[in-house]
């Protein structure tokens, strides 16, 4: 998300880490070589030119030499002169103004460099160099960070200050060994800018925050922090001061360039601003940038666990938030303009949501004071009585009720009774009598007041994006290649990022949740956009036809008298609706719930005038099924706009045409075809005219069906309750509930790329709590490895602390239980080539290559059997010895027992035919053992294999549990399925294959592996027992032929097949029992009550 404000011409420009010309070969840069570098940098590069370079770098009026700056990095004076000058830099020299520019040029050419560079081509990509030295990197972040308190208002210190934070962020996500020291400025030193009494409240409460302190306290040392003058800074910027210029009244940055004629498209260069006027728009197009760029960088380490306890503390003892939400900019009647800001600022705000039993925590104080201070005062009488869930609710407005009736006076002192306002603070532009009121309410209630948990937002979030999302660039932003190139590197976007580390697994969760639902919903636009074009609509009015034209002119769109809506064109993924969309089901509300329990609805589609291709299509190849995702629109050509797309801005250089922007890309889209509204649904059912459901699984597999009666289909669909009460209330459509009539066609994506919206479920759901809570679905020893916080070492099976989980948790592998390798091992050599230095005991005989057992012992071992083997490591352990207890290990010092026991090999399968290496065997081991297997090589180096081997071992070692097979691809999970069917000792009945890939199988079986073949195989084996249930009732003489029914199939069901087992198999068996135990000598023919069945005559003994 950027680097610099603007490129020379003709420079590639940025785009998720490639050059905007595919075909350009990236620029790579080899790391330095800092040995020596530094000698050869004082012969080309004096160091009393950095501040020359420094000064011109920074000599135009409103912005800076960019030209210069990727001349000078294109040139390496990254690496042959700045670096090295930090590397012989000395204590006395830092605080040089010379060193100063040294470290601002590097800051810009870094920003430079990391537009162009992947951060995977080595290790920290654009930030390599900083691992060289310590002191060197440490030097220059102090240097750089020096520079934001700057509190001059010339023309480049807001763009300055910009490429700052964007190197800051750079560095923080790409460099973790180097962002350590970036987050010591954000660590224990802040507790000394927070407020006397706030601190002395905090430190009571939290043991481990005041035994840090402590210690902070008692080293002696002061360590810098530069967050308290950049907070202080950006709340001038925001209007909270009057050391800036208001930001109000200026628009941000387009994304995209409005819709003008062409005339005025080609006057834009002539008209110029003038130098005064350009720089004063310079200057508020970077403090804008620098204060979105800034408010970015607060969420981020707010969301590292590692800064965000003392930057939370610090940020909440100061009420930036609170400040934010007064300042004039948040305040301010342009709130588009303003959007991106608010919803940063809407982002930030829940950083600083609690657990609710602090809320109620604060709460019962607050009744303490007013009970021991205002028990006479009426307006609080209601609070001091009142329940602390009622006061701290958003919903119900009481307690802000209560406090617009009180004085001025009651609410100062509330905030100083409970230590939150003090004199000396950041805040104390908003201590002026004019803004008193206000900031102190507003304090009070971020203050007590609960917001809504996660879970309650994302349960009532819809799932389906609506056409305000897909078509609002703020939320689903176009590609960076129609962004106007003059934000393009230094655009804020408000996305979620997957960092290093997470708070919790529901802020992990959360993340993943809202990338999924705005990945999908680019991809539903485009859709979206295809078909509706392709449909073509026009407004047939009752006069005339509306006539258009779609290729390359624009569409005229006249409205006289009433008329409706037609499409002159058609759309393989997309139809019209052959009767508006009719509501059948709408559920009461859950309990605890605000949104119906359910909502259906039903829409015909008629396939009279469709062609026989695009019939199969809707039918057959990808026809609509159960659980496919379909999506409705109201297109209304009445409000079409007409027109072309807009320009792409700086799309061309001066006399040559300008490329419009692609319409998947473009917000005016909507207005220009007049599509009013999007919902979602999902696919519950589709029938014919005669009634039949024909997304019902056995019709399908029905080779006898008959085919579909008639040309219309009834698609009953299940629509997004949320959305339902959203467009109840008001808040999802103006149209309201009318809006589902207005709905007149529907549009069908690939299954592929289809299945975003069961994934949310699966987010919601683990983050909902119950039977599917995240607590519950993963294990402890698991969670901080995900959120990046736990060693990773800690989950093998090697370490003592997955040992003891494993002998701790029930139904866990104990570590010293003997794993069953199954045919892992081809004979007994290959078991022991497999641990070399070790001590096998094979079935209490312990193999020694003595010479006079060695022709014996080779030809018993090798017959091919399965084997359970034990390792017995060595004792655990301890930091100061181990290091030379393992090489004792490599060394054959201490040896490593093993104890190995042979069953049976069993016939009829295949079974391994690998020769596993011992590094592969110590794979085997570590996958069939608790804990975390990572297997990592090069191409053809066996992972695959090692893989089906550990599946086969776990299905055989554990037979009534369930293991899940996941990869990137389907051509990877096929693989890894016929290998596991090859093998052949794995029943074929127990595999099911889920996705769109089971049709690329390549297997000699006759099942189907899908969803819908595994029930077709089941039902099938289900008819072919109760057959043998009938027949056996009918030999018995209990039931006769005629009790079938008129196709011949068998009277019996499941649960009648159990009770004839019961009264009459089990009664026989338990009777013939009885009398081959009364009678010494009988006739075993004559009283076998099931001869009939065998086809046994009577006389048969």
């Amino acid at each position: 998300m950027g680097g610099l404000g603007r490129y020379p011409k003709g420079s590639p420009k940025k785009e998720d880490g490639t050059n905007s010309d595919s075909t350009a070969p990236k620029r790579k840069r080899n790391p330095p070589n800092t040995s020596n570098s530094s000698k050869k940098s004082k012969q080309s590069y004096p160091k009393e030119t950095i501040s020359n370079t420094y000064t011109k770098s920074t000599s135009q009026n409103t912005k800076l030499n960019i030209k210069l700056l990727t001349s000078l990095e294109s040139s390496g004076y990254m690496e042959s002169t700045l670096w090295p000058y930090f590397l012989s830099l000395e204590e006395k020299e830092k605080d040089k103004k010379e060193t100063k520019d040294a470290a601002l040029l590097l800051t810009f050419l870094l920003n430079i460099r990391h537009s162009y560079t992947s951060t995977t081509e080595n290790d920290g990509g654009t930030f390599s160099f900083f691992l060289s030295s310590t002191p060197a990197f440490t030097a220059w972040l102090s240097s750089t960070l020096s520079f934001l308190h700057n509190k001059e208002d010339e023309a480049h210190s807001f763009e300055i200050k910009t490429q700052i934070i964007q190197v800051l962020m750079n560095l923080y996500q790409t460099l973790p060994t180097k962002s350590q020291t970036l987050l010591s400025y954000v660590g224990v030193a802040l507790m000394e800018h927070v407020p006397k009494k706030y601190r002395e409240l905090e430190l009571k409460k939290w043991g481990l925050l005041r035994k840090k302190w402590g210690y902070y306290q008692s080293s002696g040392e002061t360590q810098e922090t530069f967050v308290k003058g950049w907070v202080e800074d950006l709340l001038e910027v925001v209007g909270c001061g009057n050391r800036y210029s208001m930001l109000d009244g200026e628009e941000e940055p387009d994304m995209v360039e409005s819709d003008d004629d062409d005339d005025d498209d080609m006057e834009e260069d002539e008209d110029k601003e003038s130098p005064k006027e350009e720089k004063e728009q310079s200057v508020k197009q970077y403090k804008q940038m620098y204060l979105h760029k800034s408010l970015e960088f607060l969420i981020d380490l707010l969301s590292s666990p590692h800064t965000r306890p003392y930057l939370q503390l610090y940020l909440t003892s100061i009420h930036f938030t609170t400040c934010l939400t007064l300042s004039p900019l948040f305040t301010s009647q342009n709130k588009q303009q303003h959007h991106l800001f608010t919803s940063l600022l809407q982002t930030l705000q829940t950083q600083f949501t609690l657990e609710k039993k602090v809320y109620m925590e604060r709460a019962s104080i607050l009744q303490k004071i007013i009970h021991r201070y205002y028990d006479t005062y009426d307006p609080l009488l209601d609070v001091m009585y009142a329940g602390v869930t009622r006061i701290i609710s958003q919903q119900s407005d009481f307690f802000k009720k209560a406090l617009d009736t009180c004085e001025l006076e009651i609410l100062e002192q509330l905030c100083m009774k409970l230590r939150l306002v003090e004199d000396d603070v950041s805040y104390k532009y908003f201590l002026q009598e004019e803004h008193k009121e206000v900031f102190f309410k507003k304090v009070l209630l971020h203050y007590i007041l609960s917001p809504p948990t996660k879970n309650t937002i994302l349960a009532t979030q819809p799932l389906y994006p609506t056409e305000r999302m897909l078509w609002n660039p703020h939320l689903v932003p176009p590609s960076l290649n129609f962004i106007s190139s003059k934000v393009a590197t230094t655009t804020t976007l408000n996305l979620p990022k997957l960092n290093t580390s997470f708070v919790d697994m529901s802020d992990y969760l959360l993340r993943c949740y809202t990338l999924v639902q705005l990945e999908s919903a680019y991809g539903i636009r485009g859709d979206i956009v295809d078909a509706v074009k392709r449909m073509r609509p026009v407004y047939r009015s009752n006069d005339y036809t509306q006539q258009s034209v779609y290729d390359d002119e624009d569409v005229e769109v006249q409205q006289e008298g009433g008329g409706t809506t037609k499409f002159q064109g058609w759309a393989k993924m997309s139809l019209e609706l052959y009767s508006p969309l009719e509501l059948k089901v709408v559920a009461p509300p859950r309990l605890g719930t605000h949104i119906p329990g359910k909502v259906e609805a039903e829409f015909v589609l008629d396939f009279q005038n469709c062609g026989e291709r695009l019939r199969k299509e809707w039918y057959e190849v990808d026809g609509l099924k159960e659980f496919d995702n379909l999506f409705l629109g109201c297109v209304d050509a009445a409000v079409m706009t007409g027109g072309s797309a807009p320009y792409m801005p700086n799309s061309s250089h001066k006399n040559q045409q300008r490329r419009p922007i692609p319409d998947e890309e473009d917000a005016t889209f909507p207005k220009r075809f007049g599509i009013t509204a999007i919902r979602g649904c999902m696919v519950l059912q589709v029938r014919d005219e005669n009634g039949t459901i024909l997304s019902d699984p056995s019709y399908q597999l029905d080779e006898g069906k008959k085919p579909p009666k008639g040309n219309k289909r009834f698609v009953r669909v299940a629509l997004d309750a949320a959305q339902y009460a959203a467009d109840a209330n008001g808040t999802g459509s103006p149209l309201g509930l009318d809006v589902y009539k207005s709905l007149n066609i529907v549009i069908r994506r690939h299954g592929r790329e289809n299945n975003f919206k069961a994934t949310l479920e699966t987010i919601r759901s683990l983050l909902s709590g119950g039977t599917t809570d995240i607590h519950q679905s993963i294990p402890k020893w698991l969670k901080p490895i995900l959120l990046g916080v736990g060693d990773v070492s800690s989950a093998s099976y090697t370490s003592n602390n997955m040992k003891v989980f494993a002998k701790q948790t029930v139904g866990v592998t104990d570590p010293d239980a003997k794993l069953d390798y199954g045919d892992t091992f081809l004979d007994g050599g290959h078991l022991r080539e497999s641990f070399p230095g070790c001590d096998i005991l094979l079935d209490d005989d312990e193999m020694k290559k003595e010479e006079a057992d060695v022709a014996a012992k080779e030809q018993q071992l090798q017959k091919r059997k399965n084997y359970r083997v034990r390792v017995i490591d060595p004792p655990m352990m301890t930091s100061n010895n181990a290091t030379a207890q393992e090489k004792k290990v490599e060394d054959g010092t201490i040896p490593i027992k093993v104890e190995a026991t042979s069953y049976p090999f069993p016939s009829g399968i295949n079974g391994n035919p690998i020769r596993f290496t011992p590094v592969q065997v110590k794979a085997i081991r570590s996958g069939l053992s608790p804990g975390l297997t990572l297997i990592v090589g090069p191409p053809g180096t066996g992972k695959t294999d090692v893989a089906v081997q550990i599946i086969a071992n776990l299905y055989h070692s554990f037979p009534t549990q369930r293991t899940v097979l996941v990869t990137h691809s389907n051509a990877a999970l096929n693989d890894l399925f016929e290998k596991v069917m090859a093998r052949g000792d794995v029943d074929e009945r127990y595999m099911l294959r889920l996705g769109a890939g089971e049709r690329d199988l390549q297997t000699t079986s006759k099942h189907d592996f899908t969803k819908t073949g595994r029930v077709a195989h089941i039902l099938s084996r289900r008819a072919e027992l109760l057959e043998i249930v009938q027949c056996l009732s009918e030999s018995l003489g209990v039931s006769g032929a005629a009790e079938r029914g008129v196709d011949g199939s068998p009277s019996y069901t499941c649960e009648t097949a159990g009770y004839f087992n019961m009264h009459h198999i089990q009664k026989r068996i338990v009777m013939f029992e009885e009398k081959l135990q009364e009678e010494e000598k009988v006739d075993v023919g004559s009283i076998f009550p099931f001869k009939r069945y065998f086809g046994l005559d009577d006389n048969v003994a």
